[in-house]
């Protein structure tokens, strides 16, 4: 049940995030089972942020955490004015 809640987790911080901050006009979530892998992507076409800046906030690393705790990776990836991508893989159970 905790992964249940911690995988929801990551999910709901991921598209608060975009809804919050992305001032995007598109997002994609695509879920899929790849190789007893649980494979999350979410995009937005919003204007990205510099993934190295340290910020106050803990949702990005509370995000990394949860992925840490279901034994998976979390990877996220922006480019300014483009957008954000964010992958979690965790193992399928």
């Amino acid at each position: 049940m905790q992964q249940r809640r911690d995988f929801f987790l990551v999910f709901k911080e991921a598209v608060n995030n975009i809804a919050k901050y992305s001032n995007c006009t598109k997002t994609e979530i695509k879920l899929s089972s790849i190789n007893n892998q649980v494979q999350l992507n979410i995009t937005d076409n919003g204007i990205g942020f510099d993934v190295n800046q340290q910020t106050t906030s803990n949702g990005l690393k509370n995000m990394k955490a949860r992925a840490g705790a279901l034994g998976g990776e979390l990877v996220i990836q922006s480019v300014i004015g483009k957008g954000t991508g964010l992958q979690l893989n965790i193992p399928a159970t």
